[in-house]
């Protein structure tokens, strides 16, 4: 099964992961995948998520697909870190001529 990470900036093929764990951080929950030992392998980050209960549903889901058989899985995206919309800055005129 592959993996597209939250962020879209990566894909990990789950038939090489040995463990995906969730990794809390102060302003953070990771979701990660690692290939050996911890003291061996570099962690893939597969998304961050505003907090433990969020990256614990990310990770349930990751679960589901992977018993499920699929073969591709997308992470969700994050409520917190998700794309951000813009807003314009500018001040508005009204009325007056």
């Amino acid at each position: 099964m592959y993996i597209m990470s939250e962020d879209g900036k990566r894909v990990v093929n789950a038939a090489y992961v040995e463990q995906f764990d969730i990794d809390v951080k102060p302003d953070a929950a990771l979701v990660k995948a690692r290939y050996g030992t911890e003291a061996e392998s570099i962690p893939a980050i597969l998304g961050r998520y505003k907090d433990l209960e969020e990256a614990k549903n990310a990770l349930m889901d990751l679960m589901m697909a992977i018993v499920g058989g699929q073969t591709h899985y997308f992470m969700p995206e994050s409520s917190y870190y998700g794309p951000k919309t813009v807003k314009d800055a500018r001040v508005k005129r009204r009325g007056g001529s």
